[in-house]
């Protein structure tokens, strides 16, 4: 049923698209590529691993003073067992990575969101140097994925991205399709940032001659005073920034182009919800039976409620212990059979 989720606001019945387009996604419903909604997905889940080692107020996850004492209790015992000439520091560390995987995130849409761009619109492609050399194998693999036309586009925003030198480069040749313009400040950053990432994965962090050339106040500021939860949310805000204007332009295209399309999509895409839901649901039914798959649902309710009491309602040093089901005023929530799921 994945397949059919992927296709549900993109039923074309347009012949004037390549036969590869005609049941494929276009926009979302809330109008973004695809692109962007997993982009948005991974920044979330980004944030959430940062709260494995960091507690702050800036977060989107609170912490209990309790649950601080665990965290930073858990971080101690590896800083003391990862100690020596191995020696780990565990919030530096989780900075570090997550500008690479912020940067990785970035650059995975920007490959997704101009490739959906040449798969719709034609004129991009014809606009700018798309010429490839492809040996047989890569056509026969292609063609038996039934994929050549996006591996092709991929290849092409694949060049964009990889090969132009970096965000100083491709983020003014985007203002070619509508993307709106960073200050010369905010390019400078990016690519400080990006710098960051090549330094992590190919330097251990380490500052280069070459990183230092090319960033020296960045360098400076990395060896005063190291990398700061600060740092981060500011790089990601600007980050977020850019790919909100990559979108906005590249959806903007897209709805211009291919209206009637993904009006048509977009109407069948409750129903078709819907009916994905009532299919899993019959699913899950047919192979687990009603009263086993009420009785999963009750225990994760049961589960969940559990890991709520352990974090917010126990306050001796000692390991909670959970009391059951009425530590809370009233019976825990539960799932009838005759409930609607």
């Amino acid at each position: 049923m994945g397949n059919d989720a992927n296709r549900l606001t993109a039923a074309i019945a347009s012949d004037e698209l390549p036969r590869e387009l005609r049941e494929t996604l276009i926009l979302t419903v809330e109008g973004n590529t695809p692109a962007y909604n997993i982009f948005g997905a991974q920044l979330i889940e980004l944030e959430a691993l940062l709260s494995l080692a960091l507690a702050s107020e800036k977060l989107r996850m609170t912490d209990t003073p309790r649950s601080e004492f665990f965290l930073q209790s858990r971080i101690d015992r590896i800083e003391n067992d990862y100690s020596g000439p191995w020696h780990i520091e565990v919030r530096p560390l989780m900075l570090r990575w997550q500008i690479v995987m912020h940067v990785t995130a970035a650059e995975v849409y920007l490959k997704e969101a101009l490739t959906t761009l040449a798969l719709f619109d034609p004129n991009l492609m014809a606009e700018r140097d798309s010429k490839q050399e492809w040996k047989y194998d890569d056509v026969r693999a292609a063609t038996d994925r039934d994929s050549m036309l996006r591996e092709f586009c991929y290849r092409w925003a694949r060049s964009i991205v990889d090969g132009s030198g970096g965000p100083a480069k491709w983020v003014r040749w985007l203002v070619g399709l509508g993307v709106p313009a960073l200050s010369d400040d905010d390019i400078s950053t990016l690519e400080g940032v990006w710098g960051l990432r090549h330094l992590q994965v190919h330097s251990g962090g380490h500052l280069t001659p070459e990183f230092i050339r090319r960033h020296r106040s960045l360098a400076d500021k990395l060896y005063r005073e190291g990398l700061t939860l600060d740092d981060l949310l500011g790089w990601r805000a600007l980050i977020e920034k850019f790919v909100k204007g990559v979108e906005t332009a590249v959806s903007g295209r897209l709805k211009a182009r291919l209206a009637p399309q993904i009006a048509a999509g977009q109407e069948r895409t409750g129903e078709y919800m819907m009916e994905i839901l009532r299919r899993r649901y019959d699913d899950a039914v047919a192979e687990l039976g009603e009263d086993e798959l009420v009785r999963r649902a009750n225990s994760r309710v049961r589960e969940a409620e559990e890991r709520f009491w352990r974090m917010n309602y126990t306050t001796s040093g000692d390991p909670p212990t959970y009391p059951g089901e009425d530590w809370m005023e009233g019976p825990p929530a539960t799932i009838d059979s005759d409930d609607t799921v």
